[in-house]
């Protein structure tokens, strides 16, 4: 079968796969980027000031995985996976003088690029504190990846029996046989443990205080407090946990990545949005999910830009990649009516339906040099983006419109089933289309990963369940047996199917990704449950998936490699890149106590349920 290395990449599955998703791993624009398994995004936890993009009512905002947190003037809102939870402070005074300082500024900034106007250059924090929360009470925040931190901070002669908790918008609160402060939400259990205080002494010294919580009439509640000395100051530390009750199919999510020449991370998919429902949100505020794309420091750990991008409707980023100049392409989908556009767009209507769209922005994420939508009056999704050496912009993505945007002299404009694949060029300003084609059966077909060669030559995989889905004489399968993967090659104006194969065997198969090597053959990665894939796995069990990576023919009529990727569970490959040398470095994610790693690994078992792998194969496959 040829020489090939594996080895466990030992991270997480949260990094892991913040890493897996169909992407271009290296700074390889014309390898392209796609759309595969999101994963939850794992970033620095920042505090936002508000410069006009919340409601009036929030001070600072600040995002951890799942969750929103507003500061307000008398406590905080939390946006839980779309659930509202409010801490609200009662007490004399309360929120009536209160100001909101941000504290351990930080160098990253972030920009709000819809809604009814964009907010470019907000400063973050590692922390906020509110002064005069209540008079003489200063309230500290914190917040970590699984839990927000806050400090009460009384001083001298301020009475914590004069605080109390309101919790709104939970279902019940109850205090458990462990002292802990319970809520439930959504149908979920989030807990306060038991708080801890001291007292702090003239010269820094802290003197422990027995502190629990206690139920108060109305179903608040407050604070039970042991003997302490007066004259000094009083914090109490209460911390809400919800790392494990976050999470769902509305949590922010990262579904592409993109590492340039220095190392810098990019990092494109959907948050939660900004606005806070229930307190007057301004007009034309973002709504539902929002596109978001991250800059990352190369250490992985500081955060340089976070651009949010979106409308009234749900909108996600799914394909990224910087170009020469450190310009950032940001391709997705958008059910905005108001999803923001540039003036010369090819398309500034949304035509019905979800939308894809590409924009560009500034190498500081602050600007939208471009912004186009693209699809017709049905639901048409982006997948894929590449660059051609000459900065035209091709993008790969399904469409459900018959009136889908084709050029004349394209392979194919007339739609063919339900779902047809589509391959679109557009020029670099993003104002013009080069060509649009697309390229399906009679049954659905789906793109899912865009290559580009040297020549302007277009490599789209994906899958297709048409039997008649257009293959070519001499391809190396031309029989569907299942709902099988497919290889196609355009030539660089669109007009002409260079070739087209299926690839799989009698069950379900799915390319994921492609990449193109100096040879002009195609390597594709994906994952099958077919026991009849061109390696042979040999009888498959129920729910078991094994990832493969094939070597195609510069023409497309032999298979040059096949290798399985698995062992006995679920086990996917998800991205592809080529480095200089000419080997493929897959990316995926596993669920097989026994996938087979090399000697040298550097974590040879599972450390969860599923992680991350890094196969590399070399060049002679």
């Amino acid at each position: 079968m040829g020489k090939f290395q594996r080895s466990l990449v030992p991270v997480s599955a949260a990094f892991a796969l913040m890493l897996a998703p169909p992407l271009a791993l290296a700074g390889d624009s014309g390898q392209g980027a796609g759309q595969g398994a999101s994963s939850r995004l794992d970033l620095p936890v920042l505090f936002t000031a508000n410069q006009g993009q919340c409601a009036p009512e929030v001070l600072f905002q600040v995002r951890v995985p799942g969750a929103t947190a507003s500061v307000l003037a008398d406590g905080l809102y939390f946006d839980l996976d779309g659930a509202g939870l409010r801490l609200r402070f009662v007490g004399a005074g309360v929120g009536a003088g209160t100001r909101a300082e941000g504290r351990e500024p930080k160098s990253a900034r972030a920009h709000f690029l819809g809604g009814a106007r964009a907010t470019r250059g907000v400063e973050t924090f590692g922390s906020v504190r509110l002064i005069d929360l209540a008079p003489g009470v200063d309230l500290e925040l914190h917040a970590r990846r699984d839990r927000l931190e806050y400090d009460l901070v009384l001083a001298p002669g301020a009475e914590p029996d004069d605080l109390e908790l309101a919790l709104e918008g939970s279902e019940t609160a109850w205090i458990d046989a462990d002292g802990a402060l319970c809520v439930t939400l959504a149908g979920q259990v989030l807990s306060q443990p038991t708080p801890v205080a001291w007292q702090l002494s003239s010269d820094g010294r802290q003197t422990p205080v027995s502190c629990a919580w206690r139920e108060r009439a109305g179903g608040r509640f407050g604070f039970a407090l042991g003997a302490r000395a007066s004259g000094a100051t009083l914090v109490i530390d209460p911390v809400l946990v919800y790392s494990s009750h976050v999470g769902g199919s509305n949590a922010d999510a990262a579904s592409a990545t993109f590492v340039d020449e220095d190392g810098a991370v990019y990092v494109a998919g959907w948050a939660r949005s900004t606005d806070f429902p229930g307190l007057g949100a301004r007009a034309g505020a973002l709504n539902g999910k929002e596109a978001v794309v991250f800059k990352l420091a190369p250490d992985g750990r500081e955060l340089v830009f976070a651009t949010y991008l979106g409308g009234r409707g749900d909108d996600a980023a799914t394909a990224l990649l910087v170009d020469r100049d450190g310009q950032v392409l940001v391709a997705g989908n958008t059910a905005s009516d108001d999803f923001p556009t540039t003036a010369q767009a090819l398309d500034r209507s949304p035509s019905g339906g979800a939308d894809g769209f590409v924009a560009k922005l500034a190498a500081d994420g602050s600007t939208l040099l471009f912004s186009t939508l693209l699809g017709g009056s049905a639901e048409d999704n982006v997948s894929g983006l590449a660059l051609t050496a000459g900065g035209l912009i091709t993008l790969a993505g399904t469409t459900r419109s018959r009136d889908f945007p084709v050029s004349s002299a394209s392979y194919s404009s007339e739609p063919r089933g339900g779902r047809d694949a589509f391959v679109t060029r557009l020029d670099p300003e993003g104002e013009r289309l080069v060509f649009s084609t697309r390229l399906g059966g009679s049954d659905d077909d789906e793109a899912r990963g865009l290559a580009v060669d040297a020549e302007g030559c277009t490599y789209l995989t994906g899958r297709t369940v048409s039997h008649d889905f257009p293959t070519t004489l001499g391809a190396f399968d031309r029989q569907r047996l299942g709902v099988d993967a497919f290889v196609a090659k355009l030539s660089g104006g669109g007009r002409t199917l260079l070739y087209s194969t299926f690839l799989g065997g009698s069950g379900q198969d799915e390319a994921t990704a492609i990449a193109i090597d100096r040879e002009q053959r195609a390597v594709v990665v994906g994952w099958t449950q077919s026991p009849d894939f061109p390696f042979g796995l040999g009888e498959v069990a129920p729910g078991r998936k094994d990832g493969f990576a094939v070597r195609l023919s510069d023409s497309g009529n032999a298979l040059l490699l096949a290798l399985p990727l698995g062992g006995g569970s679920a086990d996917e490959a998800l991205g592809v890149t080529l480095d200089p040398l000419g080997s493929a470095w897959v990316v995926g994610c596993t669920r097989s106590a026994d996938f087979p790693v090399s000697r040298d690994a550097q974590r040879s078992r599972l450390a969860g349920p599923a992680d991350a792998f890094l196969v590399g194969i070399s060049d002679q496959g």
